[in-house]
């Protein structure tokens, strides 16, 4: 990991930006608890920052040529590409934030809509017991709207993955010191977890002829054999024809 050295004051700035909104929430939220709404939604932006454009429009490209359900969508979309996180919902904090009506069902599309591996961290981050919580105390609305603002940085530029993972730890040290026994629960392990999701990914370009032809193959493979065969063959005369065409010129 780089140096984070140089982005003290970027991590400070995040830490008490995210600290201020723990005490705009006090009178609903306990000091104690409020740990497992921060890491989550310290998650959430950072993960719609860094990775969320780049699976929209490969996102758009199932949705369109093969008609799934969401819950369908988890393992054709990483067969489709070697995203290790993603959110297929096509849903932001950022939108979510801001819905009138149904906010909390759009809420649990958006949750349903990130890959297994997420879904287990936010269950590490006890997300779950937290969530029904942020709804019955007409909460989530606020939370979303704080951890969306712009003048959180949480991207790659303002904080790098090294930077990111400093901010992270020092939230939890925090949240240690507010705690009867001094341990809230959440360790390093899981902070690296954190730090992964929206850090060590392979990125390809959304729409690229490789995701598209992947999706293809995918989807043939699931419901036609004999035509992915056909293909397979036909690219592998198509490179031939090339080659010896190339061979020809010299």
């Amino acid at each position: 990991m780089s140096d984070y050295m140089n982005y003290e004051k970027e991590i400070q700035a995040a830490a008490e930006q995210i600290a201020a909104i723990g005490e705009s929430l006090r009178e609903r939220i306990r000091r104690d608890e409020y740990i497992y709404v921060a890491l989550p939604f310290i998650l959430f932006r950072r993960f719609d920052e860094v990775i969320g454009p780049e699976m929209g429009e490969l996102v758009d490209y199932a949705r369109l040529h093969d008609d799934l359900e969401l819950k369908d969508l988890d393992e054709r979309i990483r067969a489709m590409a070697p995203f290790e996180t993603y959110n297929a919902s096509g849903l932001k904090l950022e939108t979510l934030a801001y819905e009138t009506s149904k906010q909390d069902l759009h809420f649990r599309d958006y949750l349903n809509g990130f890959s297994v591996n997420v879904r287990r961290l936010l269950a590490s981050l006890r997300f779950h017991s937290i969530f029904p919580s942020l709804v019955r105390f007409v909460l989530l609305g606020d939370v979303c709207k704080a951890f969306s603002a712009k003048e959180l940085k949480l991207d790659a530029v303002s904080l790098p993955a090294a930077a990111y993972e400093k901010l992270l730890n020092q939230l939890v040290e925090t949240a240690n010191a507010s705690t009867p026994n001094g341990d809230c629960g959440i360790g390093t392990d899981i902070i690296n977890r954190m730090v992964r999701a929206t850090g060590e990914i392979h990125r390809i370009t959304p729409g690229s002829t490789a995701s598209l032809d992947a999706f293809e193959t995918a989807n043939m493979v699931r419901t036609d054999p004999e035509l992915l065969q056909q293909k397979l063959e036909a690219q592998k005369k198509e490179q031939e024809a090339v080659q010896e065409e190339e061979t020809e010129e010299e």
